[in-house]
């Protein structure tokens, strides 16, 4: 996400590239057993699936209101995808080890196979032979899936489109000032200047609601951003989008939106591009795509709603990264819901604390919009607890599922309600919260003590 004042460079923010690897255990999987009397701890067609205290999203819940049965995932069934396992569970009668049933142990010494283990074939969706369970060795890191069929064509229409704007804002930047780019001073993301962003959509407040600024010039949508005295240019025309509408009071409420889909220049984009074909996209083929869909919005308008009542007025700021921290959110959710599926579920998480503290700590630079990071984290963990399929809750902990669902919607109702109603209402970011800037940028650089004074 990037903000920038009127006659300064753009401000932008990086989010880190994860990788994910949470698959949902005896997803896809068909099994055959050639010995009879075989206690088969994954189940078979017609049978009622073993009690797992952790959840088996493979074998969904009869009359889940929230997540539905999926029926492609049967015994012979062409499943829409597989998913792959290597372990050396125990299969044998009356001595189940604790994660047998999820298709991997804990065992890491390897070893032959005992003659007492009967063999079983694992098939995937495509018929072909998946790793064998007799397989010797320790429990892959984390999780590996395969997902032959399921394309994330959200995140594919997301980027598609964040590029096309890239593209759209380049060439009104050209149109307006006569270069592609803003040079003077040089935009050091490779994009064009913070008043071609307004006029395409950035959040900014004085296009958004009337304040203290309403009475003051503003500056011409081909001044790159500089203020003048003598400017005749009125914040309609520089906000564009046909003006404001009515009695002319500022309205275009869509900027809580738009901004996702813009990016202060080449490099801003990439670097949100990287985490979003990549973690998003696994995402979106394990969730499906109005699941994601859901999340990704939720959560970048949950960072501009927060910048917007905590960053000075006269800010703009573009990005996707309110919503990719959203997504990041989610993979702490699943490390956490998973812990005793992970293989050193530690090390995953100390990892990810790592990576979103040097996250966070980037923001407090100047030119970071940490505020749409910490928004956008905040709303990706409500918002997992929503729409994430693939949490561990099964028919023992049914209510538990429910009253999370329940309060996880009433809380993510709340927070965008107070934010927008405190947004409207005018309320000075000094008021509500007089310190809260130094979290975007740290009062301990000079251009950040320069932009409060």
């Amino acid at each position: 996400m990037a903000h920038a004042n009127g006659g300064g460079p753009y401000h932008t923010e990086f989010t880190h590239s994860a990788t994910r690897e949470f698959p949902e255990p005896n997803d896809g999987i068909t099994v055959h057993s050639s010995q009879a009397g075989f206690h088969d701890p994954l189940g078979s067609p017609g049978s009622q699936p073993h009690r797992n205290l952790l959840g088996s999203p493979g074998s969904p819940l009869p009359n889940d209101p929230f997540y539905p049965p999926r029926s492609h995932i049967t015994a012979d069934h062409d499943s829409a995808y597989s998913s792959v396992y290597t372990g050396n569970p125990s299969f044998h009668h009356g001595n189940v080890d604790s994660t047998a049933h999820l298709g991997y142990t804990t065992d890491k010494h390897g070893g032959p196979t005992p003659p007492h283990i009967p063999m079983v074939d694992l098939k995937g969706h495509d018929g072909g032979p998946l790793s064998p369970p007799h397989q010797t060795g320790p429990p892959p890191r984390g999780f590996q899936r395969v997902f032959a069929r399921r394309r994330p064509w959200v995140v594919y229409a997301f980027t598609l489109a964040q590029i096309i704007a890239l593209i759209i804002e380049i060439v009104t930047n050209k149109q307006l000032t006569g270069s592609a780019i803003q040079t003077d001073p040089f935009n050091y993301m490779i994009g064009p200047s913070v008043t071609t962003l307004i006029r395409n959509g950035a959040r900014f407040v004085p296009c958004m609601r009337p304040g203290s600024y309403s009475s003051q010039p503003a500056p011409c949508p081909d001044s790159g951003g500089i203020y003048t005295a003598n400017s005749t240019c009125t914040w309609e025309d520089l906000c564009g989008f046909n003006g404001f509408s009515g009695d002319g009071t500022p309205n275009q409420g869509f900027r809580f939106v738009l901004p996702i889909f813009l990016h202060a220049g080449v490099v801003h984009l990439l670097f949100n591009l990287l985490s979003q074909l990549s973690y998003g996209a696994q995402l979106e083929r394990e969730i499906g795509w109005w699941r994601f869909g859901c999340i990704y919005i939720l959560s970048g308008i949950g960072g501009l709603v927060l910048g917007s009542i905590l960053s000075p007025p006269l800010f703009a700021s573009v990005g996707a990264s309110g919503a990719l921290m959203g997504l990041f959110a989610c993979q702490l959710l699943e490390i956490l819901f998973h812990w005793h599926l992970i293989h050193n579920p530690t090390l995953e998480l100390f990892k990810f604390i790592i990576a979103i503290g040097l996250t966070f700590v980037l923001g407090l630079l100047p030119g970071i919009d940490n505020f749409a990071h910490i928004g956008g984290f905040i709303a990706g963990l409500f918002a997992g607890l929503i729409f994430l399929s693939n949490l561990p809750f099964d028919k023992y902990t049914r209510t538990i599922r429910i009253i999370s669902w329940v309060i996880s919607v009433a809380v993510i109702i709340t927070l965008f309600t107070a934010g927008l109603v405190t947004f409207y209402n005018g309320t000075d970011p000094e008021d509500i919260c007089s310190w809260c800037k130094n979290l975007t940028c740290a009062a301990i650089f000079d251009s950040c003590k320069a932009m409060y004074k």
